[in-house]
């Protein structure tokens, strides 16, 4: 189980490690950026954060950048219309899209298929304007969002901000073995470079890498052997 802790450096600033245990049993230590830190450590406090979100204003739109990694100004422009519950047989999907006055940061549209627990959350949000996340009056929150959802953070004592949650889920679909071609396009990111830095291999998954290899017809792999239990 890989777990993450900071340090104080020399410089007096503070620096982030990831410990993990390696295919040979032998602990690992690694040091990473405070993103990947804040990323690897939202992971495991989103029940907390949820919780503590729930009932609130923000509620929708902290579960909007957990599950489908919408950037603060895709939030603050997401509209009604850009929701389609019935879009993938009723799975749903989030559109993100130019508008006038705004624009994606590629200039270009991207559609993100909802996970259950998302579709649930915005189906019961109230639809008090065009804006699925409006500020009180019900207009546009296009200021001090970060400062007024501080507060949610601080209720669960996690010690980040939203854009954290945009890499916890960048994290978990490269996690879960999703093609990084495909992490790409969920982003929103114009080069695959930007995506690469999702891209750090599990223990577990060079493990199944290994095992799925096969040099001879005679050879099965642990993907066949999974495949026939399972059947």
């Amino acid at each position: 189980m890989a777990s993450v802790y900071v340090r104080t450096g020399k410089d007096g600033r503070p620096v982030y490690y990831v410990s993990y245990s390696n295919l040979n049993g032998e602990r690992v230590r690694k040091r990473i950026g405070k993103s990947k830190a804040l990323a690897e450590q939202a992971k495991r406090d989103v029940e907390r954060l949820l919780a503590s979100s729930e009932g609130t204003m923000f509620h929708g739109l902290i579960a909007t950048a957990l599950f489908a990694g919408l950037r603060m100004e895709e939030l603050v422009w997401l509209e009604w219309t850009d929701i389609d519950f019935a879009a993938f047989s009723g799975q749903g999907a989030i559109t993100v899209q130019n508008k006038p006055g705004w624009y994606t940061k590629s200039r270009k549209p991207r559609v993100i298929p909802m996970v259950p627990r998302l579709r649930a959350i915005l189906a019961r949000l109230p639809r008090r304007s065009r804006w699925c996340f409006p500020n009180v009056g019900g207009g546009q929150y296009l200021n001090d969002l970060q400062r007024d959802i501080t507060e949610v953070f601080e209720r669960a004592g996690l010690p980040y901000g939203l854009h954290a949650l945009r890499h916890t889920f960048a994290s978990r679909l490269v996690a879960e073995g999703v093609p990084i071609t495909y992490v790409k396009e969920l982003m929103g990111h114009a080069s695959i470079q930007t995506t690469m830095v999702y891209l750090h291999a599990t223990p577990r998954h060079l493990a199944e890498a290994v095992g799925g290899l096969s040099f001879g017809a005679s050879q099965t792999t642990t993907h066949e052997r999974t495949r026939g239990a399972r059947a």
